[in-house]
């Protein structure tokens, strides 16, 4: 049972490199095993050339989740790959996650 739902000011934003960056030193390499990680120089090159995005979650300042997503294309159709996604630690287990993704995949349409 969810024991607290998302806060009114809970906002979607897009990140750039640096902050990609800083997700994951911050949370990515707590949060998932290391060899289920792929080394930053890789999401920084895929970044770059515009095949990968990231987003974070916020409610007001605070990061309170966050999704790395890899884009392709395959017979003129656009592919989202939801490579990444977490909830940072102390924001789990109450809703977060399933209220970020229904927005998430609202930006992605």
């Amino acid at each position: 049972m969810i024991s607290k739902k998302p806060e009114k000011d809970f906002s979607i934003k897009s990140c750039d490199i640096k902050e990609a960056g800083e997700i994951y030193k911050t949370h990515m390499e707590a949060d998932f095993p290391r060899d289920e990680l792929k080394p930053f120089s890789a999401i920084r090159e895929m970044m770059e050339a515009g095949k990968y995005l990231v987003f974070g979650a916020y409610e007001g300042d605070a990061l309170t989740g966050y999704a790395y997503i890899a884009i392709m294309e395959k017979n003129g159709i656009q592919i989202s790959l939801l490579d990444y996604f977490a909830v940072v630690r102390g924001k789990r287990g109450r809703g977060t996650g399933t209220f970020f993704l229904k927005k998430l995949f609202g930006k992605l349409d």
